[in-house]
């Protein structure tokens, strides 16, 4: 029972983007007949891979045959696939480089943990990407005493592509104690799973 309630405050975190164009991925490939996107699976079951051309990024996600994608609203695309989240925002660079970007997101994240939840934020490398880590109470995000012990993993990462920057977030909502997915894992997809696609393969 608890367990559908996390799914649910999952998707909660997700739906606010929601009810723009939508698209349901069901375990067979995808491609958007005007080009803008690709939806593919990888492997037996081992991933799926999100590809925009207008966003020029690909990104690589856990296996879900239940990933939801919206497009409009604040972000470029949300997928919601379980209770993995992520979204990733297309912004003007108006910052110095990779790093400052990461700094303002942990310093906002640490400023408003009284309302967000956030218990730490660090901001780490891996596979020569950084990225910041942050585990937010999800009993604060959801202002809800039965979500008591629930987290949320939070991964932020950024890419410049055409001139733009590109804000990514993946989240993993996890009940301590019990199986799932290995928050440790996300690293990989946050980092060398994040890429932006070169004009050679998107034309």
């Amino acid at each position: 029972m608890r367990q559908g309630r996390i799914a649910a405050l999952a998707l909660v975190v997700a739906s606010a983007a929601f009810g723009a164009d939508k698209v349901v991925f069901t375990g067979s490939k995808i491609v958007d007949p005007g080009g803008e996107f690709q939806i593919t699976p990888m492997g037996q079951k081992e991933a799926v891979v999100f590809v925009s051309r207008p966003g020029r990024f690909a990104m690589v996600l856990p296996y879900e045959e239940r990933w939801e994608f919206s497009f409009g609203g604040p972000d470029f695309v949300r997928g919601h696939g379980g209770l993995v989240n992520v979204s990733v925002q297309i912004l003007p660079d108006t910052w110095k480089d990779d790093a400052t970007f990461l700094e303002e997101i942990k310093f906002s994240l640490l400023k408003n943990k009284d309302t967000n939840g956030t218990i730490n934020a660090r901001i780490t490398e891996f596979a020569g990407s950084q990225l910041v880590l942050s585990i937010a109470d999800a009993e604060v995000v959801s202002k809800d005493p039965s979500f008591k012990g629930v987290k949320q993993y939070n991964y932020f990462a950024t890419r410049l592509a055409g001139g733009n920057r590109l804000r990514y977030h993946l989240s993993l909502v996890v009940q301590e104690g019990k199986p799932g997915i290995d928050p440790n894992s996300l690293v990989r997809n946050a980092t060398a799973g994040f890429k932006v696609v070169p004009d050679a393969i998107l034309h």
